[in-house]
């Protein structure tokens, strides 16, 4: 240890730091230098060779690496191999949190740095330079009381909130529009509720959200508003209805419910209208980037106006009509997906048949454990009645013959109820079975019929990328279908199955040709 060294070599000390801190700007830090100052002179240090460092940070919100006053505790001891001991008032003062303290004690013990705590009186090492048991197991100890103080503070401090909330009092704060401060309690304003009230009538009138934008609703809103109060806004409107603590305090519970059905209802459904087939599928062949629906139309990502003149700019102005892309997507889907769903069910079937006869012979050894244990219940009775053996050796024999019966009836049940479940995953209606079959015959009764979403995830599914290539005044985009079976997750890029299309014309007279056994054919 660096403070017996020294002792040893010159007889005189070398330098200590006091280490100090506060968790807030409004408390002192006097009291803890002035105290750990007197115990370093009663160690034998003089005021020159003391440095304080001491700083008002939390000692439990903080990570070991954002607390300034450890990161110069650090620096100090790191940059000065003269410093011998660290005092601190008492061990919070160095972190409440037990991970942060684990490191710093086994910090300290590494570059041999003596540890002293004044309240209780606790030393990391011992006089002859050892680490002492005591006085680590002290400091853990009271790591761990610092750390559980910490929490029950700041639980108990929740709780006082949480109780005050409920008993309508102010926390602080601005008030949610709609309530004012009126002596330390939150009331409900009779001006600013009567809006809220308007707000949730107008957005539950219509239910498609088409006669009463958000926008709308607040141009309105803005007429009946205290001219005090700021503009609304569409933003504004939309934080109103998703607001709960309107309900029942400004405004009736069912029409709040109702409110909140209309709006999840057109929150999905605008997020469905606004998918396209081709997203992320479709590259362009001069920067690699995905093409983006714009209109009617993809269009490289890159070619942007704003683009211009930068690195991000894509010189590649080809365009791709939604319709024709979006149509060879489904129907090149239409056809791959019948074949995985007939492999798929090939397979379940070929699966279902090996397990069905694994389970009938499983079935059958139970039928001779059966057998077998009858033959040892009529053997047991016969030597009951013969007198060759007692009565309690028949009890203790037949209790556990019947143990064994029940084990094979239980296991009999199991293995039948499992082939009841082979039969109805046979038939389609295991909910754990993927839904290829339900997808092939919405394909097969003609893919318009499905929703959207059905579509955009069924393409997806088998998709890989789409490559668009442009000769001349034609456009032509193959489709790349993933490996089979990957299902859902990334597929593997696959090079042997691939369906290849070409639009050429312009206008009216545009035609759409699809490579079909090796030759291309018109498909409209």
């Amino acid at each position: 240890m660096k403070e017996m060294e020294r002792l040893n070599s010159e007889g005189k000390r070398g330098r200590a730091v006091i280490f100090a801190r506060v968790s807030t700007d409004k408390q002192d830090l006097t009291e803890q230098v002035a105290r750990m100052t007197r115990v370093a002179l009663a160690d034998g240090y003089s005021r020159d060779s003391i440095e304080v460092i001491q700083h008002k940070e939390s000692g439990i919100s903080l990570r070991e690496d954002e607390r300034e006053g450890l990161n110069s505790l650090r620096q100090a001891l790191d940059g000065d191999s003269g410093i011998e001991t660290v005092y601190v008032f008492e061990i919070s003062r160095l972190a409440r949190r037990m991970d942060v303290m684990a490191s710093l004690v086994q910090w300290f013990q590494d570059k041999g740095v003596q540890l002293v705590c004044d309240t209780p009186s606790v030393r990391l090492f011992e006089r002859d330079g050892r680490v002492s048991l005591g006085g680590q197991m002290m400091i853990y100890l009271m790591g761990v009381m610092a750390e559980q103080e910490m929490k029950v503070k700041k639980e108990r401090f929740a709780n006082g909130k949480r109780r005050s909330r409920e008993m309508g009092r102010w926390n602080g704060g601005t008030p949610l529009f709609g309530f004012r401060i009126e002596d330390k309690r939150e009331v409900v304003d009779g001006v600013k509720a009567g809006i809220i009230l308007k707000a949730y009538a107008l957005y539950a009138q219509d239910e498609n959200r088409t006669a009463h934008t958000n926008r709308e609703i607040a141009r309105l809103l803005q007429a009946s508003c205290p001219r005090t109060e700021r503009a609304f806004s569409a933003s504004r409107v939309a934080r109103f209805i998703s607001t709960e603590k309107y309900r029942g305090a400004i405004v009736p519970p069912e029409l709040w419910d109702r409110c909140q059905e209309i709006r999840e209802r057109n929150r999905h459904g605008s997020r469905e209208r606004l998918m396209s087939l081709g997203e992320r599928l479709v590259r362009c062949p001069f920067c690699g980037r995905n093409y983006r629906k714009v209109g009617n139309s993809y269009i490289c990502a890159g070619h942007k106006d704003e683009y211009r003149g930068t690195e991000l700019y894509c010189r590649n102005s080809a365009t791709i009509s939604a319709k024709w892309l979006d149509w060879t997507l489904s129907e090149t889907c239409a056809a791959w997906w019948l074949d995985e769903a007939s492999d798929e069910e090939r397979g379940l079937e070929e699966r279902l048949g090996r397990e069905r006869v694994e389970i009938s012979g499983r079935l059958s050894a139970l039928d001779g454990e059966r057998r077998k244990l009858d033959e040892k219940k009529k053997r047991l009775r016969g030597a009951y009645l013969t007198l060759a053996v007692t009565q309690d050796e028949f009890s203790r024999a037949w209790r556990k013959l019947e143990k064994e019966g029940e084990r094979l009836e239980d296991d009999r049940r199991k293995l039948m109820e499992r082939m009841s479940d082979l039969e109805l995953e046979g038939k389609g209606g295991n909910p754990s079975q993927p839904a290829l079959s339900g997808w092939s015959e919405l394909w097969q009764g003609g893919w318009e019929r499905m929703s959207h979403a059905e579509l955009y995830e069924a393409v997806h599914r088998l998709v890989d990328r789409v490559e668009v290539e442009v000769r001349g005044g034609e456009k032509w985009w193959t489709i790349w279908r993933k490996e089979k079976g990957e299902g859902k997750g990334e597929g593997k890029k696959s090079e042997s199955e691939s369906q290849t299309y070409m639009c050429k014309g312009h206008g009216k007279g545009v035609c759409l040709f699809g490579e079909i056994g090796g030759f291309l054919r018109r498909l409209m």
